[in-house]
């Protein structure tokens, strides 16, 4: 059996990919602008913040109408675009390695025809995580359960605190271990083109024996891309800042409605970009192992 590739080689050949196909991959991820720019559109229109802890407060029609977009657009908008986005970009890379079509358009229309499968899947692996807490609901119930037993409250309390304790490190292990066996099973069906319950099961084939290489590879690129774009963004925030102070003067409300705005504009710019390169390191260290199984 061949040695995995190492942490340097999966950057190098991550960056290569990013770099070489960068307009391509940033048109699909560039999508994500109709979300920013919903995001910016709600945050203009919202109540301010000091409104929403006064709870006599009746909001206007275009402060209810921001706040109505606001949440449509981070439950529906955002999510429908990420997901297609993911599979867009995988059929870009399988075109490109299989010498398909890789014009915008072909990968577009490949990625809708894989989103309500994707959708299924990404819920199917959400549900998972979730289930993944399921070992704190003990600790919780004896913890709830003293608080109405006044002669035996403390034991029963101590003892919740136990079982709670036990609870996190149990929910620990299997959010970490489940969350890497089943980590390529949205990648399995995108590129792949597996269905359901067996892009869960080749993901859990392809990780058997490689959890810790595979959890390696996974997570240290991206601390690395973490730092630097979170550097960059540290950076691109601060000017903003004084750009908005100057603008603002001291007018608080519209100083702190400015650097939200502005905030969620950056990191909005800064996932089309980064979020490639993320997917691309995936992609990399899948594509890795498959030829290694």
């Amino acid at each position: 059996m061949s040695e995995p590739i190492s942490v340097g080689q999966v950057i190098d050949k991550s960056w290569l990919t990013y770099r070489a196909h960068f307009s391509e991959l940033v048109s699909i991820s560039g999508w994500l602008l109709v979300s920013v720019i919903a995001s910016i559109i709600g945050l203009s229109f919202s109540p301010p913040a000091a409104s929403l802890y006064a709870s006599l407060t009746s909001f206007s029609a275009t402060e209810t109408v921001g706040t109505v977009l606001q949440i449509l657009n981070n439950f529906l908008v955002a999510p429908i675009l990420y997901i297609w986005i993911f599979a867009a970009t995988a059929r870009f890379l399988r075109a490109r390695d299989h010498g398909g079509s890789t014009k915008l358009s072909a990968v577009g229309r490949e990625g809708w025809k894989r989103f309500w499968p994707l959708t299924w899947v990404t819920i199917l692996f959400s549900v998972l995580m979730l289930a993944a807490f399921l070992p704190l609901a003990p600790g919780l119930l004896f913890l709830f359960g003293g608080s109405f037993l006044p002669s035996l409250g403390a034991p029963v309390s101590s003892l919740g605190t136990l079982l709670l304790i036990l609870g996190v490190f149990a929910s620990a292990y299997l959010v970490l271990r489940w969350g890497i066996r089943y980590y390529f099973a949205p990648l399995s069906l995108a590129y792949n083109d597996m269905q359901g319950q067996s892009a869960f099961m080749h993901s859990r084939r392809l990780v058997a024996g490689r959890f810790w290489e595979t959890l390696i590879r996974l997570v240290l690129p991206k601390v690395l891309y973490f730092i630097i774009f979170a550097a960059a963004l540290f950076i691109l925030v601060i000017f903003g800042e004084v750009l908005i102070g100057a603008v603002s003067g001291l007018n608080i409300e519209l100083h702190a409605r400015l650097s939200t705005i502005v905030f969620s504009l950056l990191v909005g710019l800064q996932s089309i970009v980064l979020n490639p390169l993320v997917m691309i390191t995936d992609y990399v260290v899948f594509q890795d192992i498959e030829k290694r199984v």
